[in-house]
C-alpha cells in the first residue's frame, strides 16, 4: 500500500509536470528505459540513488522532489474536493498548499479555485443585494429590510449544502475572497475579490470596511478596471460614515 500510495504521488507528479521548467529532466528522470516508478519510489524511501549518475542529474535535491511530490497529493486531493463540490474541505487544501508553498506552480489554480468558492458561498447575499436594489425604489424601505432580513435568518446554516460552510457562509466567503489580496497582492483575481468584498460591506452598512476595501484595490491594483466604480464608492463610503 506504501508503494502503491507513492506510485500514484508520481503518477500525479508526472501529469502537472508537463507545465514545469524542469519538465525534460523529469521526463528523463521518469523514462522506464531507464528506471521503474518502484525504483525511483526506492531512492526516495532510502535516500539513495540507486540509478546512477543519470538520475542525479535529472533531480538535483531530494527534498525537493520530496516537497513537489506532496504540494502535487495535496493539489489532487484539494481538486478531487472541489469537483466534488464539497468546498470547505477544497478551501482548506488550498489555503494549506498556498501557505506552505508560495512559489508552487500550482499557485494560479490554487488562487483562481480560492476565488470561484469564495464567490459561490456569496451567492445568497448576491440575491439578496439584487432584491434589494429592484425594490428599493418600489417598495417601502422596512418591507424589503425586512424580506433581507428573513432571506438571511434562513440562510444562516446550510444543513444539507455539503458545497457551503455549515453556518454562516457570508463571513466565510468574505474571509476567503480578502485572503487572496495577502497570498497574491496585485494579482489578476485581487481586484474582482477586494470589490466583491467592498461591496458587500457597503451593503450591509459596514462602510469603513468598505471604505479600506476599496483603497486597498486602488493602491495594489492601479490598473484594473474597476478603479472607477472604486473611487466612487470610496467617496459613497466616507459621506454615509459621516451621515451614520
Amino acid at each position: 500500500m506504501f508503494v502503491q500510495a507513492h506510485i500514484h504521488a508520481l503518477s500525479v507528479l508526472l501529469l502537472i509536470a508537463q507545465a514545469s521548467d524542469r519538465r525534460t529532466e523529469f521526463r528523463n528522470a521518469l523514462n522506464p528505459r531507464e528506471a521503474s516508478y518502484c525504483v525511483l519510489v526506492q531512492w526516495l524511501a532510502e535516500g539513495t540513488s540507486p540509478m546512477g549518475s543519470s538520475l542525479s542529474q535529472a533531480i538535483c535535491v531530494r527534498s525537493w522532489l520530496v516537497r513537489l511530490i506532496s504540494d502535487a497529493c495535496c493539489a489532487a486531493e484539494a481538486e478531487s474536493y472541489y469537483q466534488c463540490r464539497i468546498y470547505p474541505k477544497a478551501a482548506i487544501k488550498y489555503r494549506y498548499l498556498l501557505d506552505n508553498s508560495p512559489n508552487n506552480m500550482l499557485r494560479p489554480c490554487a488562487l483562481a479555485r480560492l476565488y470561484a468558492i469564495g464567490s459561490d458561498w456569496l451567492d445568497d447575499t448576491y440575491v439578496q443585494m439584487s432584491v434589494y436594489q429592484r425594490y428599493q425604489a418600489t417598495v417601502p424601505a422596512e418591507i424589503v429590510n425586512l424580506f433581507v432580513y428573513c432571506w438571511r435568518t434562513i440562510k444562516y446554516f446550510s444543513l444539507l449544502d455539503v458545497s457551503k460552510p455549515f453556518f454562516n457562509s457570508e463571513a466565510c466567503g468574505l474571509r476567503l475572497l480578502a485572503s487572496i489580496d495577502r497570498y497574491e497582492p496585485g494579482g489578476p483575481y485581487t481586484d474582482r475579490a477586494l470589490f466583491l468584498v467592498g461591496s458587500v460591506h457597503f451593503f450591509r452598512h459596514r462602510f469603513h470596511e468598505a471604505e479600506a476595501c476599496f483603497l486597498r484595490l486602488v493602491e495594489t491594483c492601479p490598473n484594473s478596471p474597476l478603479i472607477e466604480r472604486s473611487e466612487r464608492l470610496i467617496l459613497s463610503s466616507r459621506k454615509l460614515t459621516l451621515l451614520k
